[in-house]
């Protein structure tokens, strides 16, 4: 009996469907410009990850990364994954019982190195094991 969904393959679209809830700051503020500006690139990365152009990396990675999960289960996951935001932090970190990944916006105007350190991030982490 298998208690995951593996007809459907992991995309770029799924995952952002997948996030449902994205915390951003209050519309206006500095920090709600560098968090939309951090979305934009995140999104352009899942893309990346999923054409293969980040090198060793894949979308189903990313999924490990935040909910330790290889797939996403078939009730789905409870609580529901979110996206946050954090201007401290070098690196994407996360919070895998609470399905929570959150991206830096430090650097905001400068997709590249945004794209480098979710890169580093995600190649760091040591995978749960799962490799």
């Amino acid at each position: 009996m298998s208690f995951v969904v593996e007809h459907n393959p992991l995309t770029a679209v799924v995952l952002k469907s997948l996030l449902k809830e994205k915390h951003f700051s209050e519309k206006g503020s500095n920090s709600r410009r560098e968090e939309e500006a951090s979305y934009i690139y995140f999104c352009h990365y899942l893309e990346d990850l999923e054409g293969g152009v980040v090198e060793n990396l894949t979308i189903a990675d990313l999924l490990v990364f935040f909910t330790s999960c290889e797939n996403i289960p078939v009730m789905g996951f409870e609580p529901t994954p979110s996206l946050h935001f954090n201007c401290m932090d070098i690196y994407p970190t996360v919070s895998t019982c609470g399905h929570e990944l959150v991206v830096p916006t430090k650097y905001c105007g400068d997709e590249a190195k945004f794209k480098q350190a979710m890169t580093a991030g995600l190649l760091f982490y040591g995978g749960y094991g799962k490799k």
